[in-house]
């Protein structure tokens, strides 16, 4: 049992993160259905997650990708 609520925000990112996951390449519409976040929600958070380097945007497209990084970190987590 933890001693304070969980963050929302954290909440919500990684659910993004999960979702982004899943898939190879991902666009905004395709995360706002899966994860059903309000868009401009889905797109705050993949800003601050692409200003802390776990996503990245691919030149000339739409398409997001998550970064080795977060899948690794899930990974781990998910195993403890």
């Amino acid at each position: 049992m933890t001693s304070f609520p969980p963050v929302r925000s954290v909440q919500r990112a990684f659910r993004l993160l999960t979702e982004m996951n899943r898939r190879q390449v991902a666009s905004i519409a395709d995360l706002h259905a899966a994860t059903r976040l309000p868009k401009p929600t889905v797109v705050r958070l993949l800003e601050t997650l692409m200003a802390e380097g776990f996503v990245r945007s691919e030149e000339h497209t739409s398409e997001l990708q998550s970064r080795e990084t977060i899948s690794y970190a899930v990974f781990c987590l998910k195993k403890k």
